[in-house]
């Protein structure tokens, strides 16, 4: 009986390792960023297993050292999650939101968006009844770009904004992107809002490169707000701030609670320029399944 138990959970262990040890390879395969994004999952599982096999087997090292390995792996993503110093809020704003193509009423969220005083607002899920978002916001954003996106039955992605239009807003083929440079109090600046699709096998990784390739072209300091569908440690997400010259704004946070039980899962983020100060703040769901994401932010 001890022995078939013990033989089980090694079993699951190994499953478990693996599945946690692939989701750091997604620079190499795009499943690897599917499996990254339950890395803390994966790991909490193997570190139960590990110590379960521990307190059963006579020789402990090996599920020891299991454990520990497990611990190692989570460590860099458990800790993303703690503000490293509390930064001090900048005297500009961005409000990032997914709406919810199914948003039973834009009063909660547009009332939130106005009270936060936001400069510039990045909306996905954007449906033609979402649409009242940006009709509601034209007195205080006047800039409102708004792009569709074909590939998603879920809406397009849009850009709101109180500062003043640099030229018409850029909507990249392929969709599910919405740039528009602005000239902000500091200069001028481009501000995009992305919805990512799911990661493989939903094409994320193949969305991912042609967005990098698109930043990577804009001149001058992107802020970014967006559902990236990926966790913050996820290559897609890390190529696309690379090539932006961003960083993710702020420690990580849940954003979707109820979509998978047991596995909050933290997809929405702000990156500003590398270099430029930001406090993040978590905002409610307010109607939608997603959190909204406010960042008060300074450039240098």
């Amino acid at each position: 009986m001890r022995r078939g138990l013990l033989l089980i959970l090694w079993a699951a262990l190994l499953a478990a390792g693996l599945a946690l040890a692939a989701g750091f390879l997604g620079a190499l395969h795009p499943a690897g960023d599917t499996l990254g994004v339950f890395r803390l999952q994966f790991a909490a599982l193997a570190l139960v297993l590990a110590l379960s096999a521990a307190a059963l087997s006579r020789r402990r090292a090996l599920p020891l050292a299991a454990a520990l390995a497990a611990l190692l792996a989570a460590a860099p993503a458990a800790l993303s999650y703690r503000a490293s110093a509390a930064p001090t809020a900048g005297p500009h704003a961005l409000y990032q939101k997914n709406l919810y193509f199914r948003l039973p009423d834009a009063g909660a969220i547009v009332a939130d968006i106005r009270a936060s005083g936001a400069a510039v607002v990045t909306l996905q899920e954007v449906t033609e009844p979402n649409r009242a978002v940006m009709q509601a916001l034209a007195g205080s954003h006047p800039v409102q770009a708004w792009c569709p996106y074909a590939r998603s039955r879920a809406g397009g992605t849009a850009v709101l904004s109180a500062w003043p239009a640099l030229g018409e807003p850029l909507c990249p083929e392929g969709g599910g992107l919405t740039a528009v440079r602005l000239q902000a109090p500091f200069g001028p600046v481009w501000a995009v809002s992305l919805h990512l699709l799911w990661p493989w096998p939903y094409g994320q990784e193949t969305q991912a490169a042609r967005v990098a390739g698109f930043l990577a072209g804009l001149d001058g300091p992107v802020i970014l707000g967006g559902d990236f569908n990926m966790a913050p440690w996820g290559w897609s997400l890390r190529r696309i701030a690379r090539a932006a010259g961003t960083a993710k704004a702020g420690p990580t946070a849940t954003t979707l609670a109820g979509k998978i039980p047991f596995a909050p899962l933290t997809i929405d983020h702000v990156l500003l320029p590398r270099g430029w100060r930001g406090a993040q703040e978590i905002r409610p769901e307010l109607g939608s399944d997603h959190r909204g994401i406010l960042v008060r932010f300074a450039a240098p």
